[in-house]
């Protein structure tokens, strides 16, 4: 069977960034927009994952982030990572996970600025993110990940694991290893 994801620069570069904060998420975290619950690993919190389309054999809870299933003030931190440009209504899914988090609650939020199209809606600037989705949260830190060449790797890593013979698929990756 194929890998299930993708290695990509991209998501590398996002792990790494994942790993060096996963020691700030203490506690009770959620995971919004979980999917997989797919950063599990890198988290010693107790993780609650929630998605649209709910996994019971993995303990993803159905749920839409614009209307969570928990009451004020359930978490200790909580996690978005690589939701947000699905949403049409971020700001009131901002408002959510505000009003789930404990007061002095962490959240970590990630979103592709320079990204291959995925069959999202929206892309985020850092201004916007600074200027209005987190315009009331007093301390906020916004980090780029990755640029041209990130997306330029990516696509290659995305076109070599579509090749269909393995053996061919790693003659590809053989010849872009001095790109990455």
């Amino acid at each position: 069977m194929r890998d299930l994801f993708i290695r990509t620069t991209h998501r590398r570069e996002l792990e790494r960034l994942l790993r060096q904060h996963a020691h700030t998420l203490t506690g009770q975290v959620l995971d919004a927009g979980s999917g997989s619950r797919r950063y599990d690993h890198l988290f010693a919190a107790k993780v609650t994952a929630v998605d649209l389309r709910g996994d019971p054999s993995k303990g993803i809870i159905a749920a839409d982030v614009n209307a969570l299933p928990f009451p004020d003030r359930s978490f200790d931190g909580a996690l978005a990572i690589e939701l947000f440009e699905y949403l049409t209504t971020p700001d009131r899914a901002m408002r959510e996970l505000r009003r789930v988090l404990k007061p002095g609650g962490r959240l970590i939020l990630t979103v592709p600025l320079m990204y291959r199209y995925h069959g999202d809606q929206l892309r985020y600037t850092e201004r916007y993110l600074r200027d209005v989705l987190f315009r009331d949260w007093g301390d906020v830190t916004v980090r780029s990940i990755g640029n041209y060449y990130t997306i330029f790797l990516d696509a290659l890593t995305i076109k070599a694991h579509k090749v269909r013979s393995r053996l061919r698929r790693y003659l590809v990756y053989l010849a872009l290893t001095p790109w990455f």
